[in-house]
């Protein structure tokens, strides 16, 4: 997969899934191979095996949610991150996830909560203040947007240091 010869891998999983027909990390890595190819339903099929052999499987649901994103279900993709949640409930890149999907779905106040907990969990995710930052900015909540536009470009995070340029506001006060 690594060598982007999708169809040898898949071929590799298969004869792995003949070895070991209940081994969900071999379901989750064939669906990850289906989900390079843009093959999100088949990848989804793969993640549910995975999924129904291990129903912990943290990562199968993550998985899933982005394929679940990239066929813009994002209600189904935001079902997953809150299963995904409920049984790793320390991850902030998860909670980030799902502020990605509340702003695809445009609910602001909950991508902000979402990536609050983000930010709670992990305080130097560039990434999640400067998503917060954009969340606050649609709501026209222009004070709380520079706070967090200015913590994601301190913590290096290029895309908030260039708004920032773009728009002539300075890092500090």
């Amino acid at each position: 997969m690594k060598l982007e010869n999708y169809e040898k891998a898949i071929a590799a999983f298969n004869n792995g899934l003949e070895l070991n027909p209940e081994d969900a990390i071999i379901f989750m890595g064939r669906g990850m191979v289906y989900s390079e190819l843009g093959n999100y339903y088949r990848a989804i099929g793969n993640y549910n095996k995975a999924i129904e052999l291990d129903p912990k499987y943290v990562g199968a649901y993550i998985f899933r949610a982005t394929d679940y994103y990239r066929l813009e279900d994002y209600q189904q993709a935001i079902n997953d991150i809150n299963k995904a949640i409920q049984l790793d409930p320390n991850d902030g890149a998860i909670y980030l996830i799902r502020g990605i999907a509340y702003d695809l779905l445009g609910d602001n106040q909950q991508a902000i909560q979402s990536y609050g907990k983000a930010i709670e969990l992990n305080p130097e995710d560039g990434t999640a203040y400067y998503n917060r930052g954009k969340a606050y900015h649609r709501l026209e909540d222009y004070q709380q947007a520079i706070r967090d536009y200015r913590n994601a470009a301190r913590l290096g995070y290029k895309p908030a240091q260039d708004f920032l340029d773009s728009k002539g506001i300075p890092l500090c006060d």
